[in-house]
């Protein structure tokens, strides 16, 4: 089933818009994914430009998938980004512990299943699914966690500390490398989890990719070539030399035009503001510079460009032949980084989750400016993935979908017993002994016309029976207040499951969870069901 996002809490106003009232924020996007006519415009002209690193652009994946033996269909797909009729549907996203949140995962469904959707549709052009990889971010407190469903239906965090000392984690995320530590926090995660048949296969998947000794680039990716290689997934790393290379004009822009290129996002995000939250903080240049290990970003300064927070001044000449001749220590920051992105790829599509919903309106006025086509964003697809045992209880109790997303754990307890007659056992047992009364009343009235002795024998039958009553009343009390606990025992799991920590669960729980109970090919059970033209949130009966 579908649920409108309208009918959930924590969804942006600027999200909502663009998917159901387009013509509201039409002037911040441009091109509306529903519109047919402006869907076959956008094809139309992607397929018009040229790209001129197509072949450097194929070595770079090829170099990057030595370590592995991509299948048929891969390789299929990266050869076929030599022809100027091939054309990405890009997902990027960070990187994730132990492959990070499910969300992660329904971003790279959603440009899988938008590839072939594109291919049978445009029979003249072909589409390969893309995964940007974003290792350059230093936010490890970040990346370090996830959240699994625990073998006591809670929830928990699992986290991986590393022996770094927070300066030391300030460099790109992806180029951490696993220490011990790795093994414990796995350990911990699967600690959490009832054992099953399908434990073992799983965290031998957790326990191949995460391995000491490996980045948190090559863990997260080693990961996603493992469960998404069969279906012909394109994984691509940004932070090494040689992409950077084709990057390097794009970057020198970025510090030729600093000044013009602030005004535009100062501009862009004034207007936004007017109606909608801003969600990126304008920057005067959209550009860090990794400098020994670590991230920083460059700030204008009288004499050229500070070095972060730190002392360290370098001059305009300085950063452009950092530029020219390392580029792989320049790093885009998240408005550039699209662009970065669109410049390297033959971009159609791009794969957007709510964030990049909302923050990309602030990136399109770069696009024109660096001579780009704008991108066509398309919603990835979003899902609850919603356990058997629980949907029986959703039944039983007669619940909507909707009613766990917004109601509290107490607000929805409440509702459940409100619509339980039998659930206000003292007040059925006061009703009762009412009745009782009345009834023997009667009967005494009628008794003492026959004989008035007979009345007192009446009462005693009363007294009796309201001390039965009693005893029933006890056992009645503790049959209900069971059934109160186990009513507020759903409560919390129906909560965990539909709103975990109170956000989407898609945006917290690890895939790990559902691989280990169900086994691995749960993944395929998912592909299969997720709907990536409802545009709507989709609930999954596993």
């Amino acid at each position: 089933m579908f649920v409108d996002y309208n009918e959930i809490p924590g969804y942006k106003d600027l999200m909502l818009d663009f998917i159901y009232d387009f013509e509201n924020v039409e002037d911040f996007y441009i091109k509306n994914f529903r519109d047919e006519e402006t869907f076959n415009d956008h094809i139309q002209a992607v397929s018009q430009k040229k790209l001129p690193h197509r072949q450097k652009l194929v070595e770079i994946i090829k170099s990057q998938y030595s370590p592995y033996s991509p299948s048929q269909l891969t390789k299929k797909n990266i050869n076929s980004l030599l022809s100027n009729k091939t054309f990405a549907v890009v997902a990027a996203q960070q990187l994730g512990l132990f492959g990070g949140p499910l969300g992660y995962f329904y971003k790279i469904i959603s440009a899988v299943k938008l590839s072939r959707l594109l291919k049978e549709k445009y029979e003249d052009l072909n589409f390969v699914p893309v995964f940007w990889l974003e290792g350059e971010d230093h936010g490890f407190e970040t990346v370090n966690k996830t959240y699994t469903y625990t073998k006591e239906s809670g929830i928990k965090k699992v986290e991986y500390k590393n022996s770094l000392t927070e300066e030391e984690n300030l460099g790109s995320v992806g180029d951490i490398i696993l220490d011990e530590e790795i093994e414990e926090t796995a350990g911990k995660l699967f600690s959490m989890l009832k054992k099953t048949e399908h434990s073992e296969q799983v965290r031998e998947l957790i326990s191949g990719a995460y391995r000491i000794g490996k980045t948190y680039t090559e863990a997260f990716r080693k990961l996603l070539f493992n469960l998404f290689d069969e279906y012909g997934l394109i994984i691509f790393d940004f932070n090494e030399r040689e992409p950077k290379l084709l990057a390097r004009s794009l970057f020198s822009e970025t510090i030729n035009n600093r000044e013009a290129l602030a005004m535009l996002g100062i501009q862009r995000s004034a207007r936004l503001e007017e109606n909608y939250h801003v969600q990126l903080k304008v920057h005067p240049v959209n550009l860090y510079l990794l400098d020994k290990n670590r991230r920083l970003r460059l700030e204008p300064h009288e004499r050229g460009f500070r070095i972060g927070n730190t002392r360290k001044i370098l001059s305009e000449s300085e950063i452009l032949e950092i530029i020219n001749s390392n580029p792989e220590r320049i790093s885009p920051d998240v408005i550039l980084r699209p662009i970065v992105q669109d410049t390297i790829l033959p971009t159609a599509v791009t794969i957007a989750g709510p964030n990049e919903m909302n923050y990309f309106p602030q990136v399109i006025p770069y696009y024109s400016y660096f001579n780009l086509e704008t991108p066509l964003l398309y919603p990835r697809a979003s899902a609850t993935l919603n356990e058997s045992f629980l949907q029986k209880k959703i039944e039983i109790y007669n619940l909507t979908p909707q009613s766990i997303f917004v109601l509290s754990e107490k607000e929805l307890t409440d509702k459940i017993l409100r619509a339980d007659p039998n659930s206000h056992i003292n007040s059925i047992f006061d009703e009762t002994e009412h009745e009782i009364d009345f009834a023997i009343d009667r009967l005494k009235e009628k008794l003492f016309a026959i004989d008035p002795d007979l009345t007192k024998d009446a009462q005693e039958v009363r007294d009796g029976i309201l001390k039965l009553m009693a005893i029933l009343r006890k056992k009645g009390e503790r049959s209900n207040a069971s059934k109160v606990q186990a009513i507020i025992r759903h409560s919390k799991l129906l909560k965990n499951q539909f709103r975990p920590n109170g956000k989407a669960q898609e945006e917290v729980i690890n895939f790990v969870y559902f691989a280990n109970k169900y086994g691995l090919d749960v993944l395929k059970l998912i592909f299969d069901e997720l709907s990536i033209t409802s545009f709507e949130h989709q609930i999954i009966n596993l």
